[in-house]
């Protein structure tokens, strides 16, 4: 049995970010929970510096430990200082096997046994060191990871089956979407601009000391999941910070369609569930006037035109594309009466019931398929 912190060393070597790329960027916001590594970064912040990492680095976000968040290196960059950096400074350790090691709930479990803060909990890095566990040989490291590889491999098929299943669900429904334009356009609609039958409502420039676990819900770029809002994330923003009578316009409600203006993922749309919540900057609140259906006017913002609209009238100049609210209003719709609008808004609804079933299947195949990694995991080192 072995100390962390006398195989490991933490890395804390700086790099600028201008010397690194988006692909290239890690961050908290980019790691995937329960162990998905990671997706590409959404931009990287100009001239600061960054923790430098290498390839077989271990890298572990530092906020809410809990989400499992947790990538072995594939090539070097910078990150965060929120993500914290391992790297295997014994003869006798592989970063492959330390990777297998910390990818364990049981890790996990002991970081939060001592976490810092309540509201957004961290791990404390001097406790993270004092984990103990089981070090073979080199040899029996390799043969634990290859089985481990191989194991998880048949897993991570299954589960890519059940992901593909949701998928056909998801393409199902979009199939289904454009006809029922196309039929609309054919049928000679008249077309409207969107800022004559809409309010856009740009989101407010909140601070970024602001965010944190508070009660107050709060929608970023991130939180955009279409074709819903993700609250999993579980940052909120201090609202006290700001007169009240100033956010007040800044809130989304339920129904209300919430546009990325910025990023990789422009133009992606979600819809408000139940509730209500406060819009950060980059984010659109698009919201129907009395003779537009708002759902009738969901499924158009999610139709493949409006995504495809948003990237060709993107500023191309700027270091990452942008979008005002003003050419999100130039967009033109078809707009049939009230009645047909609901006699789409009914037929959709229909079809995206078709697809939230074949989806729930798929989902209970991908949570078994994660219980039986677990397994895995815990029974390799037990």
């Amino acid at each position: 049995m072995v100390r962390l912190g006398d195989v490991c060393e933490e890395i804390k070597d700086r790099i600028q970010s201008s010397k690194i790329s988006v692909d290239e960027y890690v961050t908290t916001d980019n790691m995937v929970k329960d162990r998905g590594g990671i997706v590409q970064a959404e931009y990287v912040p100009s001239e600061v510096g960054l923790v430098e990492y290498h390839k077989g680095d271990v890298l572990i976000a530092n906020i809410r430990p809990y989400l499992k968040k947790i990538w072995l290196a594939d090539h070097d960059g910078g990150c965060s200082s929120d993500v914290v950096v391992f790297r295997p400074n014994a003869d006798g350790l592989s970063s492959e096997y330390l990777y297998s090691v910390l990818s364990q709930d049981v890790y996990f479990e002991y970081v939060m046994q001592k976490p810092r803060g309540t509201k957004m909990p961290r791990g404390d890095r001097d406790w993270m060191k004092e984990f103990r566990f089981p070090l073979p040989p080199l040899s029996e490291q390799k043969e634990i990871v290859a089985r481990l590889e191989r194991e998880l491999a048949a897993v991570e098929k299954m589960k890519k089956g059940f992901e593909a299943l949701a998928e056909t669900a998801k393409a199902e429904f979009k199939a289904e979407l454009k006809e029922v334009f196309e039929e609309i356009s054919r049928g000679g609609a008249e077309t409207r601009r969107l800022g004559e039958v809409c309010e856009l409502i740009p989101g407010f420039a909140f601070k970024s000391i602001e965010f944190g676990d508070f009660s107050n819900k709060v929608i970023r770029i991130g939180n955009i999941n279409p074709p819903s809002i993700d609250f999993s994330d579980g940052i909120g923003v201090n609202t006290q910070a700001y007169p009240q009578e100033k956010l007040s316009k800044y809130v989304a409600y339920e129904g209300d369609c919430l546009v990325a203006m910025t990023g990789a993922t422009i133009g992606k749309m979600g819809v408000m569930g139940v509730g209500r919540a406060y819009v950060n900057q980059r984010v659109l609140i698009v919201r129907a006037k009395s003779w537009l259906d708002q759902k009738y006017l969901s499924a158009l913002l999610m139709s493949a035109p409006f995504r495809k609209f948003t990237e060709i009238n993107a500023d191309s100049k700027a270091a990452q594309p942008n979008i005002s609210a003003g050419t999100i209003g130039s967009y033109e719709i078809p707009l049939p009466p009230l009645s047909a609008q609901r006699e789409v808004v009914a037929r959709l609804d229909s079809a995206k019931a078709r697809a939230e079933k074949l989806e729930a299947k798929a989902r209970e195949g991908v949570a078994v398929c994660e219980a039986m990694r677990k397994a895995i995991l815990k029974e390799a080192f037990e």
